[in-house]
């Protein structure tokens, strides 16, 4: 299964129902919310390099001539992040 490391299992609904109740605010949000910074890290740090090579090298003049390239890529990772999807699903 594509997320089958981001399902909630016996040991991790355990750890969320043994959180202590003084545990720091942050301790108590990486334990219960893992899937979803499991997957927001990575797209926030290779944005974050990403934005910081494009303002470096001034890159913004390429948007002006080379937009269709930016959609058609959008819609085509769309297209197949989806098919991917419904290919590994087991019915």
């Amino acid at each position: 299964m594509h997320f089958a490391g981001q399902l909630l299992n016996s040991s991790h609904a355990e750890a969320i129902e043994k959180i202590p109740d003084d545990s720091p605010w942050h301790a108590k949000l990486l334990i219960k919310r893992r899937p979803v910074i499991a997957v927001l890290l990575p797209v926030l740090v290779y944005h974050f390099l990403w934005w910081a090579f494009a303002i470096r090298s001034n890159l913004w003049h390429m948007f002006q001539t080379q937009w269709p390239m930016c959609v058609v890529m959008t819609f085509g990772s769309i297209i197949a992040g989806t098919l991917i999807s419904f290919h590994t699903l087991k019915f």
